[in-house]
């Protein structure tokens, strides 16, 4: 199996992080386990992986984040990992319409509980004048301030 190793710059709560310094690395060994879909264990050999934080493996087509490297000898390396759920379905978070019925907290007064707001941006911030919007990202509100937020980028409209 191959794999490709990165350092990671980014916030692990970041949609798209900010990937350097890539290495790929074949012959890596994947211990067995019912987890490995998810926390995968693998062994290294012939390079040092002890600066490296992240790392995508193409067979699983999915991104993980490296929460350990123990040294097994001089020449060989396990690194434990887990899954970045954000980074392995971007692209499909990305198309996702979100619609908020409620707030998490209790810090925006305009957001009503019981009028689902639509969204397809990562941030929309709308100041409503006269109780129309002119957005096609945004239905069935009315003289409210609209916030949408999805981690990972900023877009405003104004």
């Amino acid at each position: 199996m191959n794999i490709v190793l990165y350092k990671n710059n980014s916030d692990k709560r970041a949609l798209n992080k900010t990937l350097v310094d890539e290495l790929n690395i074949e012959n890596v060994r994947l211990l067995d386990g019912d987890n490995s879909l998810l926390s995968p264990q693998l062994i290294l050999s012939g390079v040092n992986v002890a600066n490296y934080n992240y790392c995508f493996i193409p067979d699983f087509n999915r991104y993980y984040f490296i929460s350990s490297v123990d040294v097994l000898d001089n020449r060989r390396f396990m690194i434990r990992c887990n899954v970045d759920v954000l980074m392995s379905f971007a692209d499909d978070i990305k198309k996702l319409t979100v619609i908020s019925g409620k707030a998490a907290t209790n810090f925006n007064k305009f957001l009503s509980d019981n009028l689902p707001i639509s969204a397809k941006r990562n941030i929309i911030v709308k100041n409503l004048t006269g109780g129309e919007i002119n957005s096609g990202y945004i239905t069935d509100a009315t003289n409210n301030i609209v916030i949408s937020y999805l981690a990972g980028g900023a877009t405003n409209v104004s």
